[in-house]
C-alpha cells in the first residue's frame, strides 16, 4: 500500500505545518459529491461497526496501542452495521510494511484500540440484505482499498482515489493538506476512514459487492491468494503508471515486498534490465537471486556513482519504493523531528538525478505531507514525468492477476518466510521492523 496520509512526527511539528499551509478545502455544497450524475448522492459507510451484545460472540485482533506497542485482545463480535455489509471470519491475514509507519506512530488520526491490517482472505459467514454477489461459505481475498464501486473515478476503476468511503479525519484533515480525499483503507486511522483492520480473527467488510473477490472455486491457496488484497496490486500498479514494459531500463529504490514486486512485474512485463537498491543485504540477495536484477548496495556504494556507471545516461523508468521515513544523515533527521518537514526526499531526488532525460519517476512509496530541498529544478530541466502512483487500484487489477496465478505466468513462494498464529503477531511486528530472520512477508494465522 502507498502514498499514506501520516502524522506529523511532533505535536510541535503537526501545529507549525498545519499553520504554516492555509486551508485550501474544497468549498461544497452540504452534502455534495463530486463525480455523480446529477442528482445521485453517495451514502458513506457507517464508521464504527456495530458489536453484537457484550454477552455474545468474541473476536481476536490485534490493536494499536501507542509508538511500538501492539496487543492482542478479546472484543465483541463485529456486526452486520449497513445493509451491504458481510462478515468475514479471516483464515490467512498478513503484516504489511506500511503497519510499521502505523507501528512507529507516524500517522495523524492513530487511537488506541484501533484494529491494525489490511490483508485478508477469508471465509463469508453473513451478508446485509444489499449484498448480492457473496453469500455464505464463499471464500474471499478482501481487498485493502474500499471502494464505494459508483464515483467517477470506481467507475473508471481507480478506486485508490474513490470519493464515497473516506471523509478524511474527524476534521477534515486530508482534504484541508490535498485538496481532496482518497479512498478508506481498512485498519488505517481515521484520516483513511477509520475502518476496523484484518489482523483479526473476524472482520466487517462495508460495500461487500465491491470490495471482496469470490476465489471459492480457485486452486490458489490462502496463502497466494493474499497477495491480490495489496501487494500483487499495488506493485502492477506502479508498473502499470510509470508505463514499463520492453525496451526499458528500470531502478527500483527499496527491496522490501513493494519494490521486489515492482521489480518482479517488470520482468513479467518485459523490462530485460532492472536495477534493485537497498542497504539490507539478504533483500539485496532476493532481487538478484529470484528476480535476476542487478543490485546496488546503498550502504556501502555510492548510488548515484553506480548507476552512472553501470546505465550511461541513467535508466528510462526510476521507481522509488521505499518509503518517507528513510532519511539520511543528521540534517532530514533534525527537521522531521521538530517537524519542519514530514517526508524526506532524499530517496526521491537520488531517483529524479538518476533518471533518464525525458525519462518517469514514479513513487509508489509512502509520502504524506511536505518536504524540504526536493529537487524540483531537475524535474521541469530534465523534462521528467513525475508519477505520484497513489493507492493500489486492486478491483481493476485482483481478477487480472489472479487468473495470471491460476495459469502459472506469476509465482513468487520466496516472499513468504514466516508463518505464525496471530497470537504471535506482537513478535511479528518487532520482527519486521528489526528486519529480522531474513524476513520479507509474514502469515498470520487466526
Amino acid at each position: 500500500m502507498a502514498a499514506d496520509l501520516a502524522a506529523m512526527p511532533s505535536q510541535l511539528g503537526q501545529k507549525g505545518l498545519m499553520a504554516m499551509h492555509h486551508d485550501n478545502r474544497v468549498n461544497r455544497p452540504e452534502g455534495s459529491q463530486p463525480g455523480l450524475a446529477c442528482g445521485e448522492m453517495l451514502t458513506f459507510p457507517t464508521v464504527p461497526a456495530k458489536r453484537v451484545d457484550a454477552s455474545g460472540p468474541k473476536m481476536t485482533a490485534l490493536t494499536f496501542q501507542g509508538a511500538e506497542k501492539v496487543a492482542i485482545e478479546e472484543q465483541p463480535r463485529v456486526a452486520i452495521t449497513d445493509p451491504t455489509d458481510a462478515i468475514v471470519r479471516i483464515t490467512t491475514s498478513t503484516i504489511c510494511g506500511s503497519d510499521l509507519h502505523l507501528y512507529h506512530k507516524e500517522f495523524l488520526g492513530l487511537s488506541p484500540g484501533m484494529i491494525c491490517g489490511h490483508e485478508a482472505v477469508g471465509i463469508v459467514e453473513e451478508v446485509g440484505p444489499g449484498v448480492t454477489k457473496f453469500k455464505p461459505g464463499d471464500r474471499v481475498v478482501i481487498y485493502a482499498v474500499i471502494s464505494c464501486g459508483k464515483c467517477e473515478y470506481c467507475a473508471r476503476g481507480e478506486t485508490g482515489c474513490c470519493e464515497g468511503t473516506n471523509r478524511g479525519g474527524k476534521k477534515g484533515e486530508m482534504e484541508k493538506m490535498y485538496g481532496h480525499c482518497t479512498a478508506g483503507l481498512f485498519g488505517y486511522s481515521e484520516l483513511m476512514g477509520g475502518y476496523e483492520g484484518l489482523q483479526a480473527s473476524h472482520a466487517r467488510i462495508p460495500l461487500a459487492d465491491n470490495n471482496l473477490l469470490n476465489i471459492t472455486s480457485s486452486p490458489v491457496t490462502d496463502e497466494n491468494a493474499i497477495m491480490l488484497a495489496d501487494i500483487y496490486c499495488t506493485a502492477w500498479h506502479a508498473n502499470e503508471t510509470c508505463g514499463t514494459g520492453p525496451g526499458d531500463t528500470l531502478a527500483v529504490w527499496g527491496c522490501g515486498p513493494i519494490g521486489l514486486l515492482v521489480a518482479y512485474f517488470a520482468k513479467v512485463r518485459g523490462v530485460k534490465r532492472v536495477i534493485a537498491i537497498d542497504s539490507v543485504k539478504y533483500r539485496l540477495d532476493v532481487a538478484r537471486d529470484k528476480i535476476g536484477c542487478e543490485v546496488i548496495d546503498a550502504g556501502t556504494q555510492d548510488v548515484v556513482k553506480t548507476i552512472q556507471e553501470l546505465v550511461p545516461g541513467g535508466p528510462n523508468k526510476c521507481i522509488d519504493a521505499a518509503a518517507f521515513r528513510y532519511d539520511r544523515g543528521i540534517m532530514h533527521k533534525a527537521m522531521r523531528a521538530v517537524g519542519m518537514e514530514t517526508d524526506t526526499p532524499q530517496i526521491a531526488n537520488e531517483a529524479i538525478v538518476c533518471c533518464r532525460k525525458v525519462g518517469t519517476v514514479g513513487l509508489i512509496a509512502d509520502y504524506y505531507g511536505y518536504t524540504n530541498h526536493f529537487n524540483i529544478g531537475a524535474v521541469m530541466e530534465k523534462s521528467l514525468t513525475l508519477r505520484g502512483c497513489g493507492q493500489l487500484w486492486p478491483q481493476k487489477y485482483g481478477p487480472m492477476l489472479l487468473k495470471m496465478m491460476e495459469e502459472g505466468k506469476i509465482s513468487t513462494p520466496w516472499m513468504l518466510t514466516h508463518t505464525m498464529p496471530l497470537s504471535d503477531a506482537v513478535r511479528g511486528y518487532e520482527m519486521f521492523d528489526k528486519k529480522e530472520d531474513n524476513v520479507l512477508k509474514i502469515i498470520l494465522k487466526p
